[in-house]
């Protein structure tokens, strides 16, 4: 699976497949993609399915080729609208319930470096940005091509 001889492609930078079996004996592959706007990956890699036929005990793309389809059906599924609801992050946090788990950090965990105690978010800073092991960032994926984000801060000298 791959996008890199086909820029016209809607979905690039495909790979890194793992696959699966669904409930009906149908095979599909998750792999990683993205899906750029004006040549920029706006949000970031995607997750998307690809069908997967056998052949002679290898694994190819339905329907032939290489290229990662935009879209298909798979017979036999469960609805998952029906069973799932995704729990969207709010729009904006006072950290009123604490720090939530859409946040992410670079490369390993802040744990003592980042804490909330009535709704102020307490930030202890680490390496600079530019180093490769222990930076203290928070932040969140963003959802939208198009966002403005703001925030307060209150820096407090050592």
């Amino acid at each position: 699976l791959t996008s890199r001889d086909n820029a016209w492609l809607r979905l690039q930078r495909a790979g890194h497949a793992s696959f699966v079996e669904t409930q009906g004996g149908t095979w599909v592959m998750a792999h990683l993609c993205a899906r750029p706007v004006l040549g920029k990956s706006l949000t970031g890699r995607e997750t998307a399915l690809q069908p997967v036929v056998w052949e002679d005990d290898w694994p190819r793309v339905a329907g032939g080729g290489h290229a990662p389809l935009d879209a298909f059906e798979v017979a036999g599924l469960p609805d998952a609208a029906a069973e799932f609801v995704a729990r969207q992050p709010p729009e904006h946090d006072d950290f009123s319930d604490g720090l939530g788990d859409f946040y992410s950090s670079m490369r390993v965990p802040l744990g003592d470096d980042a804490s909330v105690d009535a709704g102020v978010l307490t930030l202890t800073g680490r390496e600079s940005m530019f180093s490769c092991y222990q930076v203290t960032l928070l932040a969140r994926r963003q959802q939208e091509a198009r966002c403005t984000a703001e925030t307060s801060m209150r820096l407090r000298r050592p």
